[in-house]
């Protein structure tokens, strides 16, 4: 019954293109938008005589306060929830997705069970500040020193292997 109930919330939660405008001021904006994407995959073993079932239920939600013109407040986070033979064989995989690399841990596995697991990382929580001629941003953030088809070779803070096509965003740096 808890799995229904989450994924009915993981759902209604995952609104695309919601826009609002918030506020007392004329440029006060506020805007939320997200994504859902399910990857099921099933695995062979080496004789064929083997399969393992693995299913990710993963969505985005994206939001953004800009009160007014020189200041944005940014929080983004991706949600996932893990099911299949992966998790139920190698329960240390829910250890490994608890670990957070930034200065703050943001990351937290809410639930688990056998073959089935709920985490949540805030990968983006920043603020922005403009003028005429200055912008600074502080706090978790995507730091990109280009794009390309493919890969990045010069790109420090963002390598990548081009067969990890679920996380596209790329995760962000404390900086």
């Amino acid at each position: 019954m808890f799995r229904i109930r989450f994924i009915i919330l993981f759902l209604l939660l995952t609104i695309n293109g919601l826009h609002a405008q918030y506020g007392t001021q004329e440029n006060s904006t506020f805007r939320f938008n997200g994504y859902v994407k399910e990857m099921p995959s099933l695995q062979f073993s080496k004789d064929f005589d083997e399969v393992l079932w693995n299913n990710l239920l993963h969505n985005r939600l994206n939001f953004a306060w800009q009160p007014n013109s020189s200041f944005t407040f940014v929080a983004e986070a991706r949600n996932r929830f893990f099911a299949g033979e992966t998790i139920r064989r190698y329960p240390i995989l829910v250890d490994i997705l608890e670990e957070d690399p930034g200065y703050v841990d943001l990351s937290k596995v809410w639930a688990a069970g056998d073959g089935w697991a709920v985490h949540t990382i805030v990968d983006r929580l920043y603020i922005d500040w403009k003028s005429d001629k200055w912008q600074v941003r502080a706090g978790r953030q995507r730091i990109n020193w280009g794009i390309n088809m493919v890969s990045n070779p010069n790109d420090l803070f963002n390598n990548y292997s081009f067969f990890d096509f679920d996380y596209e965003e790329r995760p962000g740096s404390d900086a």
